[in-house]
C-alpha cells in the first residue's frame, strides 16, 4: 500500500529540540514496534527522553488541528502533505522510513477467499457475509480501492469499521460466519 509510506519530519528534533531532554513524537500506530529501539538508542545518543504518543491517521489529524506540538511526527504522506499546507510542520524536512502494506485476514478454520486477481478479490468480497477494517490510514485506503473497484456501495451494508487493527483482528477470529477482514500487514 504505496499510500501508507510512513515518513518521519527531522527538523525539529535537529535544530529546537536537540540536546532536549524529552522528545515528543506524535505517530501512526505501525511504527509502535520500532519505537522501544530508537528510545533507547537516542536515550544512548544525546540523553534525550521519547515521549511517545500513538493514534490512528484520523486522530492524528484532529490532533494537528488542534493545535498538539510535537517534535518529530510519523504519519501517512497525505497526512504529512496537508499538514505542511496547514504550517504545522515543515514541508521540506520528510524522510520516508518504510511501507505497510495491507492484508486479508479470515477465522482460523475458515476457507481462505480468492484473491489472486482482482476480479477475484472482488467476487469474494460480494460474497462475504461481512467485510471487517478499520477506520484509520489502512481504512481509509481500502475505502479508495473499493470505490475504485466499483465495490464500495454494494459493501457498505456489510461493512463493520472499527477504529483500529486490534479491533478488527479480534472481531474477524470470533466470527462465525464468512468473513473477510482487512487490516495493515503489521497489525496482523
Amino acid at each position: 500500500m504505496k499510500n501508507l509510506l510512513a515518513a518521519l519530519l527531522l527538523a525539529p528534533l535537529l535544530s529546537a529540540s536537540a540536546g532536549a531532554a524529552e522528545v515528543r513524537i506524535l505517530s501512526a500506530g505501525a511504527a509502535e514496534s520500532a519505537m522501544e529501539p530508537f528510545a533507547q538508542l537516542v536515550k544512548r545518543e544525546n540523553g534525550a527522553e521519547i515521549k511517545a504518543q500513538f493514534n490512528t491517521t484520523p486522530q492524528i489529524v484532529q490532533r494537528l488541528a488542534a493545535g498538539d506540538e510535537f517534535d518529530i511526527l510519523i504519519a501517512p504522506p497525505d497526512t504529512i502533505t496537508q499538514a505542511a499546507r496547514d504550517g504545522k510542520v515543515v514541508a521540506d524536512t520528510r524522510v520516508t522510513l518504510g511501507c505497510v502494506g495491507a492484508g486479508v485476514v479470515v477465522r482460523s478454520g475458515a476457507p481462505a477467499p480468492d484473491i489472486s486477481t482482482a476480479d477475484a478479490l472482488k467476487r469474494s468480497l460480494l460474497a462475504a457475509d461481512s467485510v471487517v477494517y478499520n477506520s484509520a490510514s489502512s481504512g481509509m485506503y481500502l475505502d479508495k480501492l473499493f470505490e475504485k473497484m466499483g465495490i464500495l456501495e454494494q459493501l457498505k451494508s456489510k461493512t463493520m469499521r472499527y477504529p483500529g487493527g486490534t479491533e478488527v483482528m479480534s472481531h474477524v477470529s470470533k466470527s462465525k460466519g464468512n468473513e473477510i477482514g482487512f487490516g495493515a500487514i503489521t497489525e496482523i
